[in-house]
């Protein structure tokens, strides 16, 4: 949510996908932080059910939820933000398809990685970097830590 507000601050209206949403609080933020459009998806049904109910009272016409799983997951577009909420194993198994959901033009594209355990973070973040991603700030609560990238490749 840190990284979230940084960026609305510095590219107000930007897209925001939602990869891994669960609940869908990522995408509730976003909406109040004003990025547009936001697209949300998560491999349970379940969650994107819940995600559903929480977006319902938002007046946005520009939100798209669905149910799909990461590694077959295909944008309508690449997105300015892209936050991941997905386990370190699955990001290191679709890293190159989340990469492909991330911007790569004139303006910077950003990738948030949460849901990381510390000893996990230095194998994820080593991976995107390898991708064209360089490490823009880490923020570390308890044993889980957040990285914020952003594409340059």
């Amino acid at each position: 949510l840190e990284f979230m507000d940084e960026i609305s601050q510095m590219y107000p209206g930007v897209s925001f996908l939602d990869a891994g949403c669960g609940s869908g609080i990522l995408s509730l933020a976003a909406a109040k932080l004003g990025f547009r459009p936001i697209h949300l998806f998560d491999n349970d049904p379940k969650a994107v059910e819940i995600a559903k109910e929480n977006l319902q009272n938002i007046p946005i016409e520009e939100i798209e939820i669905d149910t799909a799983d990461v590694q077959n997951y295909e944008t309508p577009f690449t997105f300015r933000v892209v936050a991941v909420n997905i386990l370190a194993p699955v990001l290191q198994n679709n890293a190159e398809n989340i990469k492909n959901f991330v911007c790569n033009d004139d303006n910077p594209g950003y990738l948030l990685l949460a849901g990381i355990t510390t000893e996990q973070y230095a194998a994820i973040k080593e991976t995107f970097q390898g991708l064209g991603f360089r490490e823009k700030a880490v923020r570390n609560i308890s044993e889980w830590t957040s990285g914020w990238f952003e594409r340059i490749e």
